[in-house]
């Protein structure tokens, strides 16, 4: 299985490098959007950097046992953090107008909508309470109708971290990890024609030093913290 995975986390990073679209008419700030799906993948694990994909070293190993230190942790409390700072962004942006959270939320389109199970083979998600994971383009396009806007926004978000340093032999690594914060933007008209659809990868400043392969969680997930909030701009600057 955890082969699967670094495949899954290396297509991504693949997408993340792909291009995207972008109708620029279509946010001049005249017209009016729903956020209807904000997801996170359900594990910060390593997805890119000169450890991906291969094998760990045995002080990682031994280092992995211990409280807080490992190769995978639960996203979901770094994702609660962040998650205020995304909706304040998209709200509090100039190229649209956004739809009241709670209009799209109790909205009876938006219960009536099915969405995709977040539980997935390859990366599983985690969503903010009351959202639906939607990414078919006909029930995007049901939904900008039904909630009478122009387009709807589905954000995807997910977090990682790189080690770079030297493995000697299998036995020791050390070196450093960095965040790493992806964002999947897509937005569809009530056509269903993509107006928007975008992604980027933002790579944390700072890094934690490392003697072995294993990820300190406590020291990395501020870094988490601050990529992923200065992620959020970068992406709608896009839109500039």
């Amino acid at each position: 299985m955890m082969a699967y995975k670094k495949v899954a986390l290396a297509a991504l990073t693949l997408l993340l490098a792909s291009c995207g679209t972008l109708q620029k008419q279509a946010f001049d700030g005249t017209k009016t959007y729903a956020l209807v799906s904000i997801a996170c993948n359900d594990k910060i694990s390593v997805n890119s950097g000169n450890q991906a994909g291969g094998p760990a070293s045995i002080l990682g190993m031994v280092q992995s046992v211990g409280k807080d230190v490992g190769y995978s942790e639960k996203a979901e409390p770094v994702f609660k953090e962040i998650l205020p700072e995304i909706k304040t962004a998209f709200r509090q942006d100039r190229h649209f107008k956004l739809l009241p959270e709670n209009k799209v939320l109790r909205s009876a389109a938006y219960k009536n909508v099915a969405g995709e199970d977040p539980k997935g083979f390859f990366v599983s998600m985690v969503l903010p309470d009351k959202y639906k994971l939607i990414r078919d383009k006909d029930q995007l396009k049901q939904l900008a109708r039904d909630l009478n806007v122009d387009g709807v926004i589905t954000v995807s978000v997910y977090m990682g971290y790189g080690f770079s340093g030297l493995n000697l032999g299998g036995l020791v690594s050390a070196g450093a990890h960095s965040a790493k914060v992806g964002y999947l933007i897509a937005a569809v008209d009530r056509d269903g024609n993509t107006l928007w659809s975008d992604n980027i990868e933002v790579v944390s400043d700072k890094s934690v030093p490392a003697l072995g392969d294993a990820v300190n969680f406590p020291k990395l997930e501020p870094l988490l913290v601050a990529t992923a909030k200065k992620g959020v701009h970068d992406v709608l600057h896009k839109l500039d």
